[in-house]
């Protein structure tokens, strides 16, 4: 019995090393982050405030604000298994988010780097 419950344990601590070892969780540059967006397939994150959005966003963004109380409980009703493209004002708080994503399971993680401002040099309003 003490066998068959360490061949049990030994095969789900590999199981969840092995997830671990698959997921992704990176910055990437405003080409790329415009290329990840375009095939559809994953959730746009935008993590400022409501006073940093009304100045203009990329289109089909989700907000949640990273300093809203409610931000981690909130994060946890995202799809896990879809990517996520994330991005603040300059890469700071999207860092931060992504780091908090990868804790809470995410399998895919992309922070635009230079944020919304370095996306705005590049594609203009």
């Amino acid at each position: 019995m003490k066998k068959l419950a360490c061949l049990l344990l030994f095969i789900l601590s590999a199981n969840s090393w092995s997830q671990a070892q698959n997921r992704v969780a990176k910055d990437v540059s405003v080409k790329e982050f415009a290329k990840l967006i375009e095939t559809g397939k994953g959730t746009l994150l935008d993590v400022r405030t409501p006073g940093e959005i009304a100045k203009g966003s990329i289109k089909g963004s989700v907000n949640l604000d990273f300093f809203d109380d409610n931000f981690e409980t909130k994060l946890e009703q995202l799809d896990k298994k879809k990517p996520v493209y994330v991005y603040c004002a300059s890469g700071g708080r999207s860092s931060d988010a992504m780091e908090m994503m990868k804790k809470k399971g995410f399998v895919e993680v992309y922070n635009l780097s230079g944020g919304y401002n370095a996306w705005n040099k590049t594609y203009g309003k």
